[in-house]
């Protein structure tokens, strides 16, 4: 940024990033908050990302009364460069290091009535943080041509070293097992369930956990607008961070109460696992439930989809959604399953074939959101068969629509498959039942909330193909 003036009349500056010149302030600053200027941002040559770290500072503070524009307009004199935010921190890039180091002189700004704390940016080795470490002697093999005979050998070699051990996954069952004791003082009827990568069977060694917290209460559901249920799962997501942040057991506490799913973000003091802690709705845990069935289907599944994920978190293709122009890992996961449900000879069963060749199954409740309903058409023809559907079905054309429209509904087809949690019957009076259906969302009986993932679904794919 360049050639601000002191007076507002005279006020002018120019976004070197974009190469514009603005003449207004109120302009300038939401173009610097404008989706044109984050895109060139993010275009920018990542060798000098820690040029740009020594120039960052971040702002953390909760900012229920005051808004992103006003913080930039606070700091706009030292020169911004680029903002960013993340939850309740605030990233602000400045022109020089020298103006990073002034605003760093004070650790604490007050803005009306919002305090802000004010620390560096932190730096981290990016390339090795990204990547999964492996062991140089693979290393080694790995950079060097190989037979086709000696392909899968080292594909194995590969997962073996690349995948959660057990150990690990104990630490974050162990850790599950910890935050639910903890909290249920608080909700006693908590119960917590491991989703994503440490759950799916597709995990990678030092992986974050993410953990689904049903407390037995949903205070949004009774809500009567949008901004109302945002407002209680705001509250809920401020009362777990606190109490998470009292125990004494977590650092880096941030709450993320804003995002489409709050969640509150951690990292366990003893084992350093970083932590996601969401309370939403389980439609992730039925999410990763699939996956990880899809796994056990059929031996090449798990390889296939191991070898491409770890490819693309070390090429920065995948990673989670972050920075945001990355496909996240489920997004990429169920697009490689839906390249395995259209072969010509289909590996494993899409989502439809599940349905139709299961005689009854009964659709689950998640939240307020209620399944298909299951009419007499949809079970007449039950069991017949995935190829039955292929024959029906015989041209497949397979595009970007296709793909983002198989993930956009796989939330709501997977329903379908969650055989160990409490159902809802579907019948005629379904709309009037709707209240007493939500109220008891979340109810679980002893015998069925530990119960794993029921296999009958794949089970009975596998013996009609």
């Amino acid at each position: 940024m360049e050639g601000a003036k002191s007076t507002e009349k005279n006020w002018a500056r120019k976004c070197i990033v974009c190469d514009v010149n603005f003449s207004y302030k109120h302009a300038y600053i939401l173009h610097l908050l404008g989706k044109r200027h984050q895109k060139n941002v993010r275009k920018r040559d990542r060798s000098q990302v820690n040029t740009v770290r020594n120039r960052t500072v971040c702002f953390s503070g909760r900012r229920d009364k005051i808004t992103l524009e006003k913080i930039v307009e606070y700091f706009l004199e030292y020169g911004i460069n680029n903002i960013v935010q993340q939850g309740n921190t605030v990233f602000i890039e400045f022109d020089s290091v020298e103006a990073a180091k002034i605003v760093l002189q004070k650790r604490n700004y007050k803005i009306r009535t919002t305090a802000l704390r004010v620390f560096p940016m932190k730096h981290t080795n990016e390339d090795e943080a990204t990547k999964v470490p492996i062991s140089p002697s693979l290393k080694n093999c790995m950079s060097q041509g190989v037979t086709g005979s000696e392909l899968d050998k080292y594909i194995s070699f590969l997962i073996k070293e690349i995948e959660l051990k057990p150990r690990e996954l104990e630490a974050r069952e162990s850790l599950r097992r910890g935050i639910v004791n903890y909290l249920s003082p608080y909700f006693p009827k908590v119960v917590g369930h491991i989703f994503g990568s440490a759950a799916n069977n597709l995990g990678f060694t030092g992986c974050d956990v993410d953990i689904y917290l049903d407390l037995g209460v949903y205070p949004w559901i009774e809500c009567e607008n949008k901004a109302a249920a945002q407002a209680e799962a705001s509250d809920l997501t401020w009362f777990l961070a606190k109490r998470i942040r009292q125990s004494g057991h977590a650092i880096k506490v941030e709450p993320v109460p804003r995002a489409r799913v709050p969640i509150v973000k951690f990292q366990d003091r003893a084992s350093r696992i970083m932590v996601d802690l969401s309370f939403r709705h389980g439609m992730p845990v039925y999410n990763t439930q699939l996956i990880y069935q899809y796994t056990q289907t059929h031996p090449l599944v798990r390889p296939y989809l191991m070898v491409i994920r770890y490819w693309a978190k070390v090429q920065d293709v995948a990673g989670g959604g972050k920075p945001s122009i990355l496909i996240t890992n489920y997004a990429l996961t169920m697009m490689m399953l839906f390249h395995l449900m259209h072969r010509d000879d289909p590996i494993v069963p899409s989502l439809a074939a599940l349905r139709y060749n299961r005689a009854t199954y009964t659709p689950v409740f998640i939240g307020p959101w209620d399944s298909i309903e299951v009419t007499p058409d949809m079970i007449s023809d039950g069991c017949q068969g995935s190829s039955q559907l292929k024959e029906e079905d015989e041209v497949i054309t397979l595009d970007d629509s296709d793909v983002s429209q198989d993930i956009e509904e796989t939330s709501q087809d997977v329903e379908i498959l969650a055989g160990s949690q409490e159902t809802v019957d579907i019948s005629q009076n379904c709309s009037n039942k709707k209240q007493e259906e939500l109220e008891s969302f979340g109810k679980r009986t002893d015998e069925n909330k530990n119960q794993p993932f029921s296999s009958a679904v794949f089970e009975n794919w596998a013996i009609h193909c």
